[in-house]
């Protein structure tokens, strides 16, 4: 009987991550939990490739909608306590902001490491609280981590309408020091 449920167990958690009727259900449980966010199409698997297709979010001071996400994990690496995302891929992000009290990043500290291998943004609008424009992004490519040390930012490059730019490199804050952006 034992072995009869784990293997029902083990089934069932394979249907909900390696399929994409399985993504699907995952998707329209999400959304029950998060009335706010709702998904148009949702393509592939969670263990393999994983698109999701007209991704919005709105609560009372944030919108947020992504004409397309492409996700690619690595499962293996969450043994080691690592999420690592080999790619992910933000096609025509646009996002507005009515909130303009400032974000404390420094208590964003993960449960797990994640490392992600290939960030994509592409065709961004990002319009904070009292801006009068939005900020257009063309393209940013990055590598990065989030550590419980910090931010990681081992490349990134980008291309805006007014100029482009890369770096590679490290920075990072010694010590437990508070860090507020406001935007």
């Amino acid at each position: 009987l034992g072995l009869l449920l784990a293997l029902s167990l083990f089934a069932v958690l394979y249907w909900g991550l390696a399929t994409s009727s399985g993504a699907r259900w995952l998707v329209h449980q999400a959304r029950l939990w998060a009335p706010d966010f709702s998904v148009a199409r949702v393509e592939g698997a969670l263990l393999g490739r994983l698109v999701l297709q007209g991704v919005d979010y709105r609560n009372a001071t944030d919108r947020l909608h992504l004409d397309r996400l492409v996700l690619e994990l690595n499962p293996a690496a969450l043994r080691h306590g690592v999420l690592h995302i080999r790619a992910l891929e933000l096609f025509g992000p646009q996002y507005a902001s009515t909130d303009d009290s400032p974000v404390d990043w420094s208590s964003l500290k993960p449960p797990l490491d994640v490392l992600i291998e290939r960030l994509r943004v592409s065709d961004a609008s990002l319009k904070p609280a009292g801006s009068a424009a939005p900020l257009r992004v063309n393209r940013l490519d990055a590598a990065l981590a989030l550590t419980r040390e910090g931010l990681d930012i081992r490349r990134i490059a980008w291309e805006l309408p007014e100029f482009t730019g890369e770096l590679s490199g490290h920075a990072g804050l010694q010590g437990d020091r508070p860090v507020q952006f406001k935007t």
